[in-house]
């Protein structure tokens, strides 16, 4: 729970006031501190791109 909290942080505080948001990917890279977390937003298509779908599965 921690390293997720951790990790959601900086989301957590913003999406609230975000409407058109869809889902919020964590990968590998958003875990290790690499990356961000991928915000799907409802008027994106809504296929991942390949490197994340692949850590999504």
């Amino acid at each position: 729970r921690t390293i997720l909290e951790t990790a959601l942080l900086d989301v957590m505080y913003e999406l609230p006031s975000m409407s058109n948001v869809r889902k919020v990917v964590v990968d590998v890279g958003t875990i290790l501190g690499e990356s961000k977390p991928y915000i799907l937003y409802r008027n994106e298509n809504p296929d991942l791109p390949s490197q994340q779908a692949a850590a999504v599965e």
